[in-house]
């Protein structure tokens, strides 16, 4: 049974040194409606939300009325939208789950269960071929959901990482895969300590992800659809730092793209971020003693030696002002790797993953399939070496001209 770690201690106890910071916390849950990312604008969480306990009640109302929608959507004939429907629904259930970071709780369980539920009704009507799976590892086995290319010949293939507590079930998105419409096939998993994996009891460590992304890039290569030749490794924020750790190890990923920097040292995310983030992490490695999971995270950062080994042609997509990776530390681990690569400065934004108004509005993600599509055909030079600043609102985004370097007065160079 996992340990309920989100539990207050007896007394004056404390769990967590930042947990007097609640407070606080729930100040900004208020006023910004949003829960963490406070750099950007916007609300994530419905007006009626006034602190962190209420998320899970309140996201709750929303998903229940999006799946009772694609319920009546899909009665009424209107598949596409009920499919639709359920995947708004999966993303709300997730809102709500995010906030419990303990289990043995009935409503975690009830959450996970309809954002399961909801996600299977996604894979039955979406009419881009998708497949849930099962990935042997270290006597159990993980999730996963293997998008495929249309047609019968080995297609390049994708594995994705997502964040840290990020499920399987939310990215890429189903219904608007960038990869799949450019004809590459991609696998999503739950690696420890990320959803399913998580309720199944297994529990991330400083290195099984590795060893789990290995045992996925085993399953890709035991596939017929997926050509191994062309293999590549996308992730994002936290799974930034883990695809790059596994391709030190594992030659099979020819190319390596890692957007929203969580790839050095963790004290961003876990001491100067919100207090959300270390909480749920030390939940998803099972671990109540803040020293010990101190001692944990203090190795989960890129060394030099990693760096040193990496072969796969890399791109880095990297906010200006990320809080969790600042930028003299990213800069550092690009200028570290050895093999051809590529930097995407984003002039004055933070730890973005969606849509961004340096692209004209258009996703991140699918700029990024853009480049990796172009990295597995070999239109890359073998000797890669480019810095790109790209300017928020004007200019021209990932086509612009190389720039000498991200600080002053080089930087001005580039305007």
């Amino acid at each position: 049974m996992p340990k309920e770690s989100s539990r207050p201690g007896p007394n004056m106890t404390l769990r967590r040194r930042r947990d007097s910071q609640q407070w606080i916390h729930d100040w900004m849950v208020k006023q910004t409606g949003r829960d963490r990312q406070y750099f950007y604008d916007g609300r994530t969480l419905p007006a009626s939300v006034k602190s962190y306990a209420m998320i899970p009640r309140e996201m709750e109302k929303e998903a229940r009325h999006r799946e009772t929608l694609a319920r009546a959507a899909e009665a009424a004939g209107h598949l596409l939208t009920a499919c639709e429907l359920y995947h708004k629904a999966v993303e709300s259930y997730h809102g709500a789950l995010h906030p419990l970071p303990y289990d043995g709780n009935r409503e975690s369980e009830y959450l996970y269960g309809r954002l399961a539920a909801c996600f299977r009704k996604v894979v039955e009507l979406n009419p881009a071929p998708m497949e849930w799976v099962e990935i042997p590892f270290e006597g159990g086995s993980l999730p996963g959901i293997f998008y495929r290319a249309r047609g019968d010949a080995p297609a390049p293939t994708v594995m994705f990482s997502n964040g840290m507590d990020v499920p399987m079930e939310l990215f890429p998105d189903p219904l608007d895969n960038p990869f799949v419409a450019r004809g590459m096939n991609v696998l999503a998993l739950d690696g420890p300590g990320q959803g399913l994996a998580l309720q199944r009891g297994i529990w991330i460590t400083a290195d099984n992800w590795q060893r789990a992304g290995a045992a996925a890039i085993d399953f890709l290569a035991r596939r017929p659809e997926v050509d191994m030749t062309r293999l590549g490794g996308v992730g994002w924020s936290m799974g930034t730092y883990w695809i790059m750790s596994l391709a030190a190890r594992d030659r099979r990923l020819k190319a390596l793209a890692a957007g929203s920097a969580c790839y050095g040292a963790k004290r961003g995310i876990f001491e100067m971020c919100s207090p959300h983030f270390k909480k749920r992490f030390m939940h998803m490695a099972n671990i109540e003693d803040e020293a010990e999971f101190d001692e944990m995270v203090e190795g989960m950062a890129l060394t030099d030696d990693e760096l040193a080994r990496i072969e796969a042609i890399s791109l880095l997509v990297v906010g200006e002002y990320d809080p969790m990776t600042p930028l003299e530390e990213a800069v550092d681990i690009f200028e570290a790797l050895k093999g051809p690569r590529e930097f995407w400065l984003m002039e004055n934004d933070g730890h973005g993953s969606g849509p961004s108004s340096h692209l004209g509005g258009y996703h991140r993600l699918h700029a990024v399939a853009d480049w990796m599509l172009d990295a597995l055909a070999g239109r890359k030079d073998a000797r890669l070496d480019r810095k790109v600043v790209i300017h928020p609102n004007r200019g021209r985004g990932v086509y612009a001209a190389g720039a000498p370097g991200f600080f002053l007065p080089e930087r001005l160079e580039a305007e």
